[in-house]
C-alpha cells in the first residue's frame, strides 16, 4: 500500500458498548454528574437577575417529562425503547423526576442527586414541602400513594447494567 492511500485509510475502531457507556460517567458510583446537577439546580431555582445565590426561589419553573416512549438499560446513551405511556409534569422539576423515578419503579432515596437535593438544609428545593411523600399527584390511573414503598410495581424499568441491584426498589 502506498503512503498516500496508507495516509488516507479510514481509521476502524472496535469500541466495547459497556465501556464507553462508563466512560462517559454514567455508573452509580460517579460522584461528580449528581453534585454538578445539584449545582445546576441551584443556579436555576435561587439565582438572582445579578447571579447572586438567594435563600428562596428566584422564579418558577414548569417541567414536563415525555414518557409516552421512554428509554431503558443503556439509556440515556443507547437506550432500549419502552413503551410506557405516561406524560408527568409539574412547577417543580425535582418533585417531577422524583414521580417519573417512582414509576419507572427506581428508589430515588438510593439516587444520589435526589437523596442530596433533598437534605439540603440551605436550599429549599421542595419550596412548599420537603417530604416527596407529600408530593400530590393527579393522575387518570394511579390512584394509590406511588411512594408508599410496597409491592406495587408500575413500569419495571430495567436499569443501566452500572446501576443494576442499586436503584431498584425491589430487587
Amino acid at each position: 500500500m502506498n503512503l498516500i492511500k496508507w495516509l488516507f485509510k479510514p481509521l476502524e475502531f472496535k469500541i466495547d458498548k459497556k465501556k464507553s457507556i462508563l466512560d462517559a460517567g454514567n455508573w452509580f458510583g460517579n460522584d461528580s454528574t449528581w453534585r454538578m446537577v445539584v449545582d445546576l439546580n441551584k443556579i436555576i431555582f435561587f439565582a438572582d437577575s445579578k447571579g447572586r445565590l438567594c435563600k428562596s426561589p428566584q422564579r418558577k419553573v414548569f417541567s414536563i417529562i415525555n414518557g409516552i416512549i421512554g428509554g431503558e438499560k443503556e439509556g440515556p446513551l443507547i437506550p432500549t425503547r419502552e413503551k410506557s405511556g405516561v406524560l408527568i409534569a409539574g412547577f417543580n422539576p425535582i418533585a417531577v423526576d422524583l414521580v417519573a423515578t417512582r414509576l419507572m419503579d427506581f428508589d430515588w432515596r438510593k439516587i444520589k442527586i435526589y437523596a442530596n437535593l433533598l437534605k439540603n438544609n440551605y436550599f429549599n428545593f421542595f419550596i412548599s414541602t420537603s417530604n416527596p411523600n407529600e408530593i400530590k399527584l393527579i393522575s387518570n390511573y394511579y390512584q394509590e400513594d406511588i411512594f408508599a414503598i410496597n409491592s406495587n410495581s408500575y413500569l419495571n424499568f430495567i436499569p443501566l447494567f452500572g446501576w443494576k441491584r442499586k436503584i431498584e426498589i425491589r430487587k
